[in-house]
């Protein structure tokens, strides 16, 4: 392979969980109906971030979700917006998942169904090892939050930002800090830090339907989401109030 077709770039990986369960007691018909409506919903919520784009790229297969973008400015903010659509389009569906953003070199084959690389590998182990419904940053992508986060301006106006926060997230064995997408803070209109409550009482709804429907270990899923959702709402309050009303991205406890 050519150096030049390998290239560093953003890679988002989720898995569905309880996709397994999923298939045995539904209708194969039924499942692949639920799961093109899933990616058109998706298209949809992205549909305002990706005109006259040829870098990003979404696949899916199994219980697997690939997202790949380029490594700029505008990439990163089209990779994050990607998490935060495919929580929400995903959580209302009641399907459960959880993903990991991370960047490193890349191959995207899509005509030869061929997707490679270190970034795959990083994002899938990390992802493995993530113990709520959310989509968290993996190292490699740290310096570019703290970058490009709080977005750039453009005609008098701020663009691309996106609802990072560093704080303690639940992991398998135990919980640590690192930083994650907020996919509560957001409006109806894909505005950060705006009209958060609408939003975040929407998505608790949609957690509650989940927890209706499962019992033992996936509850404990729902339980820390919760837990998580409800610490970077209250964060969001608490900066806003310490600032004047101001936000900046990236958020952390100071």
């Amino acid at each position: 392979m050519e150096a030049k077709e390998m290239k560093e770039m953003y890679v988002l990986y989720a898995d569905i969980m309880g996709f397994k369960e999923r298939v045995m007691r539904t209708e194969h018909q039924d499942l692949e109906k639920e799961l093109e409506e899933l990616k058109e919903k998706l298209d949809s919520w992205l549909s305002p971030f990706l005109e006259n784009v040829e870098t990003f790229k979404v696949s899916m297969f199994s219980d697997s979700v690939l997202i790949v973008d380029e490594n700029t400015k505008e990439g990163f903010n089209r990779i994050s917006k990607a998490g935060i659509g495919l929580m929400h389009v995903a959580l209302k569906a009641s399907f459960a998942l959880k993903g990991v953003i991370s960047k490193g070199l890349f191959s995207y084959k899509e005509e030869k169904q061929l997707f490679f690389g270190r970034a795959l590998v990083d994002a899938y182990l990390l992802q493995e090892q993530v113990h709520y419904y959310g989509i968290v940053a993996h190292h490699s992508i740290e310096k570019d939050i703290k970058k490009y986060a709080n977005g750039w301006g453009e005609n008098g106006n701020r663009k691309g930002i996106n609802p990072y926060i560093l704080s303690l997230i639940p992991l398998k064995n135990g919980n640590t800090t690192h930083y994650h997408l907020a996919y509560n803070l957001i409006s109806e209109i894909r505005e950060t830090g705006k009209d958060v409550e609408k939003t975040h009482k929407k998505i608790i709804s949609w957690l509650e339907k989940i927890r209706g429907t499962v019992s033992g270990a996936p509850r404990i899923y729902v339980d820390k989401t919760l837990q998580v959702l409800k610490e970077d709402l209250s964060m969001l309050k608490k900066y806003k109030e310490k600032n004047n009303g101001e936000i900046k991205f990236p958020l952390f406890n100071e």
